[in-house]
């Protein structure tokens, strides 16, 4: 072998030797990348679009049906009627949602409020007395049916009869915490925000209807956002049951599309929005679902960003250190030089050898 095929050899070897540790050196971001590979976008099939919206306005138009609000009335009067009947259907009803004569209606025959007046309207009557379960005054509806059953138990099941019934009627049933939205008028009379928000944007409505758009859960509510869930979970049970982001995507989109499509139909009916309670939570719980899938592959295209950058930095200095020892020449007549003057080191060390 001469010299010259010596030198190559050596200068091969060494590069594997580069390359070997570069490769070592890749590994890291390698992994880093194969981290991203595993994030799937959501599907762009246009049927994650269309159908959640269908499945929304569907629910929509069903909840906002007079159809469907008077058969629900006519359960809401058949559960606060009393009387023996052969009627299966009304006995069915008594049983499940009767509340003749409860206390959270009427005090002595009279809607009262809070603070113990007398004289409340009709369609203002559950939002000043007895209907908030979260309320710390003397109209809290536990304390009063369990004192009027005389037994905790009987008491906590009429309560949820009682307001489940309510739920069925057209004024439906004032939302949650209510009772936190009382004020004290002029004259020592008591008034409620809500039921003043109501006044102010009634547009020529009725208040009662206009607080009853607002501010009441209703069952149609319940009953279409739970239809709307059962759709979607068919939809994703079919088309994304390994795409976990697409599956809320759609969820998000239908839930969004009955919300604002029943408010759209108040607007047009009464001049109020109709806000379904029911579907406003499913909607929060789904945009946050979609939100904390997203984040989560965000965070994971952070992770890998800042590994790859750390890697980066290492490569480069190794880079740099394996030329460290490497000397440049401005053109080939330099690296001739080198090469003559390691074969005469090779001559003087072959004589060197020799002589001995």
């Amino acid at each position: 072998m001469t010299d010259l095929a010596l030198a190559c050899e050596l200068s091969v070897r060494q590069l594997d030797k580069i390359h070997c540790n570069f490769a070592q050196q890749l590994l890291p971001i390698e992994r880093a990348l194969a981290s991203v590979r595993r994030i799937s976008p959501p599907s762009n099939d246009v049927r994650n679009f269309i159908l959640p919206v269908l499945y929304g306005v569907t629910g929509a138009a069903i909840s906002s049906s007079e159809a469907v609000k008077e058969f629900l009335d006519k359960i809401h009067k058949i559960s606060s009627t009393g009387g023996n009947t052969d009627d299966v259907f009304k006995t069915i009803i008594r049983l499940l949602m009767g509340h003749k004569g409860d206390i959270i209606d009427k005090v002595d025959g009279e809607f009262v409020n809070r603070i113990g007046s007398s004289g409340i309207q009709f369609g203002a009557h559950r939002l000043m007395w007895g209907h908030d379960i979260f309320s710390t005054g003397p109209d809290n509806p536990f304390t009063l049916l369990i004192g009027q059953e005389g037994s905790i138990v009987k008491g906590i099941s009429q309560v949820f009869r009682h307001l489940v019934a309510d739920t069925f009627s057209k004024q439906g049933l004032p939302i949650p915490f209510h009772s936190y939205f009382d004020y004290k008028k002029g004259g020592g009379k008591l008034g409620n925000r809500l039921w003043d928000i109501a006044s102010d944007n009634a547009n020529g409505t009725n208040v009662t209807q206009a607080f009853g758009n607002l501010f009441t859960i209703k069952a149609a509510d319940i009953g279409a956002t739970g239809l709307t869930g059962a759709l979607c979970m068919a939809h994703n049970s079919i088309m994304n049951q390994a795409d976990e982001t697409s599956a809320a995507q759609v969820r998000a989109i239908a839930y969004s599309s009955q919300l604002f499509g029943k408010a759209t139909i108040g607007v047009l009916k009464t001049g109020v929005p109709f806000i379904s309670w029911p579907t406003v939570v499913m909607t929060v719980k789904s945009i946050y679902s979609l939100y904390r899938l997203s984040y989560e592959d965000i965070a994971v295209l952070e992770r890998a960003t800042e590994r790859i950058c750390i890697e980066n930095v290492n490569l480069e200095a190794d880079v740099f250190a394996s030329g460290h020892d490497l000397v440049s020449h401005a053109d080939g007549s330099g690296y001739r030089n080198e090469l003559k003057t390691f074969e005469s080191r090779m001559d003087s060390l072959e004589i060197f050898f020799e002589s001995n």
